[in-house]
């Protein structure tokens, strides 16, 4: 999380992308229900909350996680990282 606060403008940019895949997410389900309750006992209303927050909550945890990976397939560190006995998903998050 630090690294990201020091590029304010991969803060802006990644904001901006959450905000664009909400908004293309909502006017897809949108288009989906059309007006009409299709699956049952979930409603459209439902669907689009469960998107907002499943996507707020994906940016407020990975914050930078997955440029860190890609640097580290690049660099080649990714076996160091393979051979320890944690998962390198929760050695970024947690470290």
């Amino acid at each position: 999380m630090k690294r990201s606060l020091i590029y304010p403008i991969t803060i802006l940019t990644d904001n901006l992308i959450t905000i664009v895949d909400i908004t293309v997410f909502y006017f897809i389900w949108k288009a989906i229900y059309n007006g009409e309750n299709i699956f049952e006992g979930i409603t459209q209303e439902q669907i689009i909350t469960y998107i907002i927050i499943a996507r707020m909550l994906y940016q407020l945890l990975s914050w930078g996680i997955n440029s860190e990976i890609s640097r580290i397939i690049r660099n080649g560190d990714i076996i160091i990282e393979l051979t320890k006995p944690i998962r390198i998903w929760y050695s970024k998050i947690f470290l």
